[in-house]
């Protein structure tokens, strides 16, 4: 008889004890994601992408997007999409204060893909996230996942996004964002 693989389980506290050796240590329900440090084109891309969205954020002060962002819940959740839009009043002290997770945003690398398409995407909806993008460098694409709706549906032109408390979607030039990528 074939013994089932246990997975050991990890804790928020065990993992930010550890030592920065670049990688990303993420959990999921305490099993341990662990991803190398991102390339050039995932940081440009993130960063436009961030750019675009603190643009199309009114001027209040409880908006607010992190590159990256974190979502801890203990003891087993400890998330960092590489941008983090959140609803606090003022900046939070800590990630933990922060409740309201509005917009999840993974940029793929060839190491995360499978992570972020199969794992976190899931996980980011089922905690509260209301939104996910996953970002595909080689297609020149945003998938889209939003709560209670379709998972993964691609844009590759203009990207709508409904910020909280307008009444109509902003959209986001995607030709602007994957400018340059070869």
């Amino acid at each position: 008889m074939a013994m089932p693989v246990i997975a050991r389980r990890f804790t928020v506290d065990e993992v930010m004890s550890w030592p920065d050796d670049g990688n990303r240590y993420e959990l999921v329900d305490g099993v341990l994601l662990v991803t190398p440090a991102p390339m050039p084109p995932h940081q440009v891309v993130g960063y436009r992408l961030a750019t675009a969205l603190g643009a199309l954020l009114p001027r209040a002060p409880d908006l607010h997007v992190a590159t990256p962002g974190a979502i801890l819940i203990r003891p087993g959740i400890k998330m960092e999409p590489d941008i983090l839009v959140f609803r606090h009043p003022g900046v939070p002290k800590r990630w933990e204060e922060v409740r309201e997770h509005l917009l999840a945003v993974e940029v793929w690398s060839p190491s995360s893909i499978v992570y972020d398409r199969d794992i976190k995407r899931d996980a980011l909806l089922q905690i509260g996230v209301l939104e996910v993008w996953l970002v595909d460098l080689e297609a020149r694409r945003v998938l889209v996942s939003r709560k209670g709706e379709a998972v993964d549906v691609p844009y590759r032109r203009d990207l709508p996004w409904q910020v909280p408390g307008a009444t109509q979607p902003h959209m986001v030039d995607l030709r602007e964002i994957f400018a340059g990528l070869e």
